[in-house]
């Protein structure tokens, strides 16, 4: 994180940095919840949860202000954490209820399941459009 914010590298654990991994991360909260409860969803939700908080903490003793607690807490981070708790727990549920019905499941879920995969959507477009200024920002 340090040699995309002081370096113009490129932003660790991104779409453009790894897409592959992105796109596996997204299987797994999806399909991966709704196999396995919630638990593929979780560790995936944690990771990020641990990554952005290693970041937060290291922007904030880097230049020893709040603004760097800021950079830490990208937008599009947060973005991606609310995104996949929420898919997450509307996926587990399809084990948990044993709702394996396509027609039920859209009707129950139809609202939670947008608002999870808005999010996830905004996220990405956020990590395109505002990663530049948020460095800059820095800066």
């Amino acid at each position: 994180m340090a040699e995309w914010a002081f370096a113009n590298g490129v932003l660790p654990a991104s779409w453009l940095d790894q897409p592959i991994n992105r796109l596996i991360e997204l299987f797994g909260i999806t399909v991966g919840s709704a196999l396995s409860g919630g638990l593929i969803g979780i560790w995936s939700v944690v990771r990020t949860v641990n990554l952005a908080a290693f970041s937060a903490a290291g922007f904030l003793l880097t230049p020893g202000t709040l603004a760097g607690l800021l950079v830490g807490l990208a937008p599009w981070t947060v973005l991606h954490i609310a995104g996949a708790i929420t898919l997450t727990a509307v996926q587990a549920q399809m084990l948990w209820t044993n709702t394996w019905s396509p027609r039920i499941y859209l009707t129950n879920y139809r609202r939670p399941l947008t608002v999870g995969v808005l999010l996830l959507l905004a996220a990405v477009l956020v990590e395109f459009a505002l990663s530049p200024l948020w460095r800059a920002f820095f800066n």
